[in-house]
Order: structure tokens, then sequence, then C-alpha cells
């Protein structure tokens, strides 16, 4: 009897000795978790030892960063051949990414620009504005700049610019508005965007494209129509360069004789 009580006590501390900190770490993964559940905290995931199991463990948190993370950040505004100028004037520094509809990379791109925008509202750079350029829409632009590329990013600093040519990510390009543009020669002289030459160039451009819409927006009978017309508008010119002094020298003629 005593042997079987002993050996049911043993079998107990046994089990105890298993159980419980099993149940312990359960318990501590499980009030980790809760915490990080509660919005006012910043949660930062480390993992254990690379020989040991994986233990979340929640760091302590931050209220500043916090309110910093929560914060609004530099919205991203479209500009065009209308507003350019204008909402230019709006800022002194701009970040100017030029995209089409239709580019995979631009719409890869696009969530990058986003994040950059709070990157920026972290840093109290809010007075950096950021901008999208559609240059389907908006031809004139495309051709000041002479886009070859997409996307094709541009910084903007009291009227000078210059030409962002490094990783398409919100880390470097942050690094490039706060000192990177400095090792950049600006883009200006005769062929910049923002000189005579530049402005004719896009006023050119932005005529051909209209031109090219309106022949685009014209149904196939109204090209039917034209062909067929031109016949009777040269019939038209000929008649009327004809010498109308012609005919009535004839009939002179012809009485006298």
């Amino acid at each position: 009897m005593h042997f079987f009580r002993a050996t049911l006590l043993g079998v107990g501390l046994v089990s105890a000795a298993w159980l419980i900190p099993a149940a312990l770490a359960e318990q501590k993964q499980s009030d980790a978790l809760s915490s990080a559940s509660d919005p006012t905290l910043v949660a930062t995931w480390t993992p254990a030892a690379a020989t040991g199991p994986e233990d979340p463990v929640l760091m302590v948190a931050d209220p500043v960063v916090e309110k910093k993370r929560h914060a609004p950040g530099v919205p991203v505004v479209t500009l065009n051949d209308g507003n350019f100028t204008e909402q230019l004037a709006a800022r002194d520094e701009w970040i100017l990414d030029f995209y089409a509809t239709w580019c995979g990379a631009c719409r890869m791109f696009a969530p990058k620009l986003d994040l950059l925008g709070e990157r920026l509202a972290d840093a109290d750079m809010t007075h950096v504005g950021l901008a999208k350029i559609d240059i389907d829409a908006s031809p004139e632009l495309a051709a000041k700049f002479m886009i070859t590329r997409l996307p094709t990013l541009f910084h903007v600093r009291d009227n000078q610019i210059r030409a962002y040519e490094g990783p398409l990510d919100a880390f470097h390009i942050f690094e490039f508005i706060q000192s990177g543009w400095e090792q950049v020669t600006a883009w200006d002289g005769p062929f910049s965007p923002f000189s005579i030459f530049g402005m004719v160039i896009g006023k050119i451009a932005g005529a051909g494209s209209h031109f090219t819409n309106f022949l685009a927006a014209v149904p196939l009978w109204g090209y039917l129509g034209i062909f067929a017309s031109l016949p009777v508008v040269a019939y038209v010119l000929i008649a009327l360069n004809r010498n109308p002094a012609a005919p009535s020298a004839v009939r002179k003629q012809k009485k006298n004789a």
C-alpha cells in the first residue's frame, strides 16, 4: 500500500514538473498577444535564441513614436498641365512622380510614395510636397521634362530641378530629400523645363496631343466622308481658278466671224 501511494505521488510530481512550465509559457504568450492587440501600444516582436522555440516578447511601447506613427502623412496630389504652375508655387520643395496608368512598375511604386509621405510627416517635413503626374493626361509636362522611362522622379527645390536616379523606395528617396539632392547638379540652362525652350516644346507637344485625340475621336464614317468629298473639293477649286473671260472671248470671235 505504501509503495502504491509513493508511486502515485512520484507520478504526480513528475507530471506537475512537466505541465506547470508549459502552462506558464502558454500564459506568457497569451498575455503578450493580448497586450499587442492594445492600440495604445507599439509592439515589436523579437524571436528567442535560434536553438530554442520562438517565443514572442513584447517590448516597451514609446508613446511619442506611437503618436507619430498614427499621424497623417503628406498627401500625394495630382498635377496636370492646367494646375502645375499654380500648385508648384504653393510649396518650396516637391517630389514629382511621372507615371502612366498602364505602367506596371508605376503601380508597384505608388504605395511606396504613400509611405514616403508618412516618413515626411514623422520627421516634421510637411513642407515637402508629393505629386504624381499622368503623362497621358499631361502631354505638355511630359514633353517639358523629356520623360523617356517610367516611373521618373524629379526633385524641385527653389525652382531648381534635379533628377532622382536612386532606388525607388521610401528610405532612399527620404535620404535624397534630406541631403542627397545637394550632390546632384541642377537641371538648368536653355533646355530646362522652366526655360523658354521648354515652354515652346510643351506647347507643341500639347497641340500635337490634342490633334491626335481629335483624330482618334473621329468615327470611321467621318473618315469615309472626308475621302469621298476630296474629289468634289478638287473640282470646285479647279472651277474657281478658271478664267471667267475665256467663254466671252470665244463667243465674240464666233460673232465676228
